[in-house]
């Protein structure tokens, strides 16, 4: 029976639930935040941050800053080559925390090989042993670091350890032969029936499995089966952690760059397509602009042929006007001459007066008169066709002329709506 205290019904012991409770918090981070707690701690005190109270140097050596400031006086050589081999051993492992610790209180600063040597060799050992062995516990044992060959106390130990054995070993064979000479010089050969009974009286001497506790066999397989399942859980923790911490960051890599190729496609896609838009745009701005400026061309061209037509036809106007002048000063001289014809001839006393125009349509009707009175008196006689053809002529005369004042005033208002037509235009465009 064990000395551990165990309940009923095959409970678990004041250890296994410390234990338990321990696994818990380390898998719950509570061990790890503690961890990093006391840690910093130790920095702080290290570094005098830990409180506003100036550090006081003068503190006996337990305590902590003063180890670090105030280092021993003298070491031993055992006391210095064992610090030499930690020192080693902590810079393999790269423990570089607990080594800026270390350094401050050990009594070496850097490692020695010749200190290991004179060490190896004060153990009676030689460094190809140490190699030797180094190279076969890796061989032998599956617990061996991988990187044995460059821890020194692991290589040490084991070859301590196996020259133990071997001494061990040759001791026993060597025992064993002393005794069995010596047995064989003292007593005579055993039968085979002696040999058996040697046997038997060798087996009666361990105890039956029938007097064994068996509460002891089964809390023995309860804790083995306990023991079994925590290494399963364990080693399945692990290997999830591992699996979570490679394969899950794998997959978000993936699914990070998978996310960044369709980005980038998407804005590549969007990138082409506004670059097709913008491309059609000037296009089309480019095309509407030559037309613009065709049209502009086309409309001057037009404008122009337009100005140069009202310049014809105003020309054409100018000498209209200019014959129809010309035609009613003849008209007038003609009138004036006929006019003339029938006035009673000037009297004496009368020769330097000019009558007035009006004074020549007067004397004109008067005379008119004067000769539809006098006809019968033979003085002065018109006939009445030469009348009616002069009366026509001049209702001729005046009816061409209302005609082309008429023609004139619808130049000037045509001219005036293609005027106003162009001056639209021309703002329109502008």
């Amino acid at each position: 029976m064990s000395k551990r205290k165990k309940k009923q019904n095959g409970a678990l012991t004041a250890d296994d639930l410390k234990a338990q409770m321990f696994q818990s918090m380390k898998s719950a981070g509570v061990v790890r935040q503690l961890k990093v707690q006391l840690r910093q701690t130790m920095i702080n005190e290290l570094r005098g941050k830990g409180s506003t109270k100036p550090i006081n140097t003068s503190l006996d050596d337990s305590d902590l800053i003063a180890a670090t400031m105030h280092p021993r006086k003298s070491y031993s050589w055992v006391q210095t080559a064992l610090d030499n081999l930690v020192l080693h051993h902590i810079k393999q492992s790269k423990y570089h925390y607990t080594m800026s610790l270390f350094e401050q209180e050990s009594s070496v600063s850097s490692y020695s090989k010749s200190l290991t040597q004179q060490l190896i060799a004060r153990l009676g050992l030689h460094d190809s042993d140490v190699d030797a062995d180094s190279a076969t516990s890796s061989e032998q044992l599956a617990s061996t670091p991988k990187n044995n060959k460059d821890l020194i106390i692991w290589n040490i130990l084991h070859s301590l350890s196996s020259l133990a054995a071997k001494r061990g070993l040759q001791n026993v064979l060597e025992n064993k032969e002393n005794v069995a000479a010596r047995a064989n010089e003292r007593q005579p050969p055993m039968t085979i029936a002696e040999k058996f009974r040697a046997i038997d009286e060798e087996f009666a001497d361990l105890p039956p499995r029938s007097h064994r506790d068996p509460e002891v066999g089964v809390s023995v397989l309860a804790s083995a089966v306990r023991r079994a399942e925590e290494d399963a859980a364990r080693r399945a923790k692990i290997s999830y952690e591992q699996w979570k911490s490679v394969d899950l960051t794998k997959m978000r890599l993936e699914e990070a760059d998978k996310g960044k190729e369709k980005v980038n496609s998407k804005l590549e896609e969007l990138e082409k397509d506004y670059q097709r838009r913008r491309d059609n745009l000037e296009s089309r701005e480019r095309s509407a602009v030559e037309r613009l400026q065709h049209h502009r061309e086309l409309m001057e061209k037009e404008m122009h042929q337009q100005r140069q037509t009202l310049l014809h036809d105003l020309e054409q106007i100018r000498t209209r006007e200019e014959s129809l002048r010309q035609r009613e000063d003849l008209m007038a001289d003609m009138e004036a001459t006929k006019m003339k014809q029938f006035e009673p001839p000037p009297q004496t006393e009368d020769k330097t007066h000019q009558p007035t125009p009006s004074l020549r349509q007067e004397s004109f009707v008067s005379s008119l008169a004067e000769s539809i009175k006098h006809s019968h008196d033979g003085r002065q006689v018109i006939t009445q066709q030469a009348m009616d053809q002069i009366m026509l002529e001049i209702n001729e005369k005046s009816n061409k002329t209302n005609q082309l004042k008429v023609e004139i005033e619808k130049l000037k208002i045509e001219l005036n709506a293609t005027r106003n037509q162009h001056h639209n235009e021309t703002s329109t465009e502008r």
